[in-house]
């Protein structure tokens, strides 16, 4: 008996070994992924294996110094997407071999030069501004910057369609929606955090809000054992507010929803799930203290809150791209929430941004301010609601397609 335990711990230690070297594996094929290598074969004469005691003396003083810090400070610097200047769109669009011609074209009126390109069939859209080439009121740009422009479009980790929504906004060149396409599907980051999700329950859509600010839903998302963000999501315009708690009982809810209702002002509603918090004594009497109305979602139903859900799903991935890449994910969730705000909404093709505050931020993205057609606020109003509509039975009727049916 004794020698058969003995062969049993013996079995589960070599098993516990084996298991660790191919997690070590893993880690490190996770780890090589953010770089471009090749791999090349080296005689052992050549490549000693203690590096440190067996260097050929001859090479040491070939070696410079260099100073760790600002070493990784300058390769940290050369990733970071650096914001377009006008003046650096209006030099690269000179030299644009392409441009040159399209801007002849836009003076004589002669196109034949251009015969086959997707230019000559949207000439009749472009106009000249200094060196620029604009299509309407989005910029033409110049082929060295198309990647450039993608990456800070992408900038965040946000998915195709909004990438796309946001670059549409303001710029434009052929086959930009396919590039759009490539580039985000070969993040490594998104690739990493992204998986295959179950069928979704049957969409019952929710009507859009009168205002802003009127109706908004609030969540807790749980990022580490000890930290917590509370989640604020606007119904009307789709803005986001997220701050980092703590400690997720009633009190310190209700201290970070007054600091939003400061800057925002109060809601009409609040819609919430089930959770302690949401349910407690405290915080029912600040709402009703406030005049505001509280809407519980169904229990253990996440998709009756979905709004703030969505967006919990899309913040937990920023999270966990910042980790891959060692930043620091609370700033990389602010720079995310920015990007968020100033991205056209797929339901609503506005920003954010412009529905609640009524003006478009500056971005590093550059911009031409062309005057446009003015609508009344009742008109604008009627075309957002007529879109949000459109769109959201769109989504319904894609999502129930795929998921399972409503029994009548």
């Amino acid at each position: 008996m004794a020698v058969l335990i003995c062969s049993i711990i013996k079995w589960f230690k070599i098993l516990h070994l084996a298991t660790r070297k191919k997690l070590k594996r893993q880690r490190w094929v996770l780890y090589l992924q953010q770089f471009q290598y090749k791999l090349t074969y080296i005689r052992g004469k050549d490549n000693p294996a203690d590096s440190l005691s067996r260097l050929p003396v001859d090479s040491a003083a070939n070696i410079d110094a260099i100073d760790t810090e600002d070493f990784a400070y300058s390769v940290a610097n050369g990733a970071m997407p650096v914001a377009l200047a006008s003046r650096e769109v209006e030099h690269a669009s000179e030299s644009d071999a392409t441009l040159k011609l399209v801007r002849q074209a836009v003076v004589t009126g002669d196109w034949s030069s251009l015969r086959g390109t997707k230019y000559k069939t949207l000439k009749d859209e472009f106009w000249i501004i200094g060196q620029v080439v604009m299509r309407g009121s989005r910029i033409v740009m110049p082929e060295s910057l198309w990647k450039r422009t993608v990456e800070l479009a992408h900038e965040g980790h946000q998915g195709i369609v909004r990438t796309k929504s946001r670059l549409r906004e303001k710029v434009w060149w052929p086959k930009i929606d396919k590039q759009v396409e490539d580039y985000v599907r070969s993040c490594h980051p998104c690739q990493i955090v992204g998986g295959s999700k179950p069928k979704p329950e049957p969409i019952r859509s929710t009507k859009l809000p009168e205002s802003p600010w009127k109706d908004i839903s609030v969540d807790l998302l749980e990022i580490t054992s000890e930290s917590h963000l509370l989640v604020v999501v606007d119904y009307y315009s789709r803005w986001v507010e997220a701050i980092l708690l703590r400690k997720t009982d009633a009190q310190h809810v209700i201290k970070s929803l007054e600091a939003i209702f400061r800057t925002h002002g109060l809601p009409e509603t609040i819609r919430s799930d089930n959770g302690p918090p949401f349910a407690s004594r405290d915080f029912e009497a600040f709402l009703k203290s406030l005049g505001i109305i509280h809407k519980k979602g169904v229990p253990y139903w996440p998709q009756s809150n979905g709004g703030v859900e969505r967006c919990n799903e899309t913040l937990l991935k920023i999270v966990r791209i910042s980790r891959i890449e060692g930043k620091d994910w609370k700033k990389a969730l602010e720079d995310f929430l920015f990007h968020y705000r100033v991205t056209p909404h797929i339901v609503t093709g506005t920003t954010p941004a412009e529905l609640l505050m009524g003006r478009k931020l500056r971005e590093k993205l550059p911009r031409v301010e062309v005057n446009e057609s003015r609508v009344t606020e009742t008109e604008r109003k009627k075309l957002l609601k007529e879109r949000d509509a459109r769109v959201k039975l769109r989504q319904k009727e894609y999502a129930d397609k795929r998921g399972p049916r409503l029994q009548h």
